[in-house]
Order: C-alpha cells, then structure tokens, then sequence
C-alpha cells in the first residue's frame, strides 16, 4: 500500500531514483498516459497478452493466446467515490500497457496490470504506476490509499520493484460504515 497524500511532495519526486530513470525514459521515447475505454482496445489488448508466455515466472493462460480479449460490461460509475477505471499507456496510437483498478472510497487497487514485453524495457509499467498515481491525486482527492496487490505473497524480485514505486506492507482491517 502507498499512502498517497502522506507528504505534499509529488508521487513522481517519491519513487525511487530507478523508477525515476524510467519516466525519464518513457518520456524521452514519446509514450503517454490516459485513461481509456477498454473495449476500445481490445486488439492491442490482446497483442498485449500474447506478447510473452511467461510474467513474474508464470505461464500466462493459455486462452490469452487462443482467444481475443473479451469486451467488458462495467456500468458506467454513478458516484465518486466508486469507479473501475482502466489507464493505459501509448506509443502513437497503439496501447502498449494498461491497468483496471478499483476505487473504493479511500481506496485504489490495482486489479490487473499488463504491458507488451517488447515495450518494457522502456519503462511503460513505471510510467503506468505513476501516472495512475498522479491522476488519483488530481481527479479522485478522497482517495488515500494506492494498493498493488500483496507484498508478502510476492517474489523478492517484485517486492523489490514495489518498494521502487512506495508500495509497502500494511496490515488493514476494513470497516463499512453507512
């Protein structure tokens, strides 16, 4: 979990001197964030998934090579406070990286995150994690709270990779309250 608005510093300033170097990077080749409309993109998407077998050590599914990224039926948010954007990030017009998350009150996970392997050594991932982060603090203030999966469930490798970007282990209990 990375607590968005715990210094008045900007998130970008925060990451790590690595994740820095990356923006820079993504920057410099011309790539750029916004927020999208998934079913708009459900090619690239797909090239996306079949771009590499193999992510964080793992097969990836076998129907990511079979079949096209199915269309999505979201409603449309009707509160501030509850909405499942989907971010991406482009070369020119193609999608080379997206992530959906979740808003949840003070909350903001992301759900999935996937970038084209031939585009990763660029630094697309790094750009997608804080350009999200930047949009939460620009357009969702109530926000608090910016959380990329478990840490501890994770290899060495990716808690490395999420300390780069503040996502650090929190131990949460959650109340609804009306």
């Amino acid at each position: 979990m990375s607590h968005l608005r715990s210094v008045p510093q900007a998130y970008s300033e925060r990451v790590g001197s690595t994740a820095r170097r990356n923006l820079k990077k993504a920057a410099r080749l011309g790539y750029r964030f916004e927020r999208i409309d998934y079913n708009q993109h459900l090619d690239d998407i797909t090239a996306i998934h079949r771009s590499s077998k193999v992510r964080q050590g793992r097969a990836m599914p076998s129907h990511f090579f079979t079949e096209r990224a199915p269309a999505i039926s979201d409603p449309p948010s009707t509160k501030p406070t509850h909405d499942y954007p989907y971010f991406g990030i482009f070369e020119g017009g193609t999608l080379v990286a997206y992530a959906s998350c979740l808003i949840a009150g003070e909350l903001c996970a992301i759900e999935t995150i996937y970038g084209h392997d031939d585009h990763q050594a660029d630094g697309v991932i790094p750009l997608l994690l804080v350009s999200i982060a930047d949009h939460l603090i620009a357009h969702h203030p109530h926000v608090l709270y910016y959380v990329y999966d478990t840490y501890f469930g994770a290899s060495d490798t990716m808690r490395r990779f999420k300390r780069k970007f503040l996502f650090h282990p929190h131990r949460v209990t959650w109340r609804c309250v009306d």
